[in-house]
């Protein structure tokens, strides 16, 4: 919400704070990179989320599989930045890697393009892999 007024923007921290203890005053811009960061943290990565599962029931393996490490990867980036804590095929140049599941990827080649791409933005050296 906005408030134009000082006695609004304490009414509007008061109302806040009764949802939660998170409450920051921000602008027009920051609320918008904040939905912008709010959509990869969460609908991106619950898109991630989906085609993992969906990879998973195609070789008849539960989800439930990926459990332990989606909680470890949360905590861990709720501790430390997630930069920093980013591991894998490509921050490794694990081209080996790479190119097997790609392979394993090509009857889906919406799932192989995304693989690509966030591989290229995690590590811009990785060479451009053709399969």
């Amino acid at each position: 919400m906005d408030a134009q007024r000082d006695e609004d923007l304490l009414f509007l921290k008061r109302i806040a704070k009764t949802i939660g203890n998170l409450v920051y005053r921000v602008d027009d811009e920051q609320r918008a990179a904040l939905h912008v960061a709010a959509v990869f943290a969460n609908n991106f990565a619950n898109h991630c989320f989906s085609i993992a599962e969906k990879i998973l029931e195609e070789k008849e393996l539960p989800f439930e599989l990926l459990h332990p490490l989606m909680e470890e990867t949360l905590a861990k980036a709720l501790h430390d930045s997630p930069a920093r804590m980013q591991t894998g095929p490509a921050v490794r140049g694990d081209l080996d890697t790479i190119r097997r599941h790609l392979q394993l990827l090509k009857k889906h080649p919406e799932w192989r393009n995304i693989y690509q791409e966030l591989s290229k933005n995690i590590n811009p050296f990785l060479p451009k892999l053709k399969l």
